[in-house]
């Protein structure tokens, strides 16, 4: 268990403790489960908060408390499995992640995304808390030739789609993500890490 603050820390090891079921280590033992809280859902702090828990190896699943999720592809790399609000999780939702967490079996990135977008959606979506981007494996397939400074003729080519479906999968990820432009477009996905 790790978090941004100790008050943070504190509510997290207070609302684990009231489920006798599990133990919250400090530094002993191996974890099972790893339960990370940050107001900003970024894979850079996941990461970050994952290497100051001493119990913790590479594959340990990670639940994510948080007010913002960032790049689901690059979390999902982190391990998390599970994505809960931090403002308004309860102890139940917070054991029911952990349970969660701890029992799953293999799943595949890409799947594992796809259910950490839907649970995003179910959390923040209503709220506008979130902005919670995925690309599907065509959307980041034209998205890296586009960052390549193809254009669209070529990466239909390549790709051996119509030209057509290249500008409506730049223009679906454009207005889903409120972006301006395609340069725009490569920018964001360059500094979020999507590409």
């Amino acid at each position: 268990m790790n978090a941004t603050d100790w008050l943070s820390r504190r509510g997290l090891r207070t609302r684990l403790e009231c489920h006798p079921e599990l133990r919250v280590l400090d530094d002993t033992g191996t974890a099972d489960v790893v339960v990370v809280a940050t107001r900003f859902g970024t894979p850079s702090a996941v990461a970050l908060l994952r290497r100051g828990c001493p119990t913790v190896d590479r594959d340990t699943p990670t639940v994510l408390v948080t007010s913002q999720v960032d790049n689901l592809r690059l979390l999902v790399e982190q391990q998390v499995v599970e994505v809960l609000p931090r403002n308004s999780a309860t102890s139940e939702d917070l054991f029911a992640a952990v349970a969660a967490a701890s029992e799953r079996t293999e799943v595949s990135p890409a799947s594992l995304q796809t259910m950490l977008a839907d649970r995003a959606a179910t959390h923040f979506g209503q709220q506008g808390q979130v902005e919670v981007n995925v690309l599907n494996d065509r959307e980041q397939a034209v998205l890296r030739l586009l960052a390549e400074g193809w254009d669209t003729n070529r990466i239909a080519e390549q790709l051996c789609y119509s030209e057509r479906t290249v500008k409506n999968v730049l223009y679906g990820m454009t207005s889903r993500l409120s972006l301006r432009n395609r340069a725009h477009l490569v920018a964001y996905a360059i500094r979020t890490g999507m590409i």
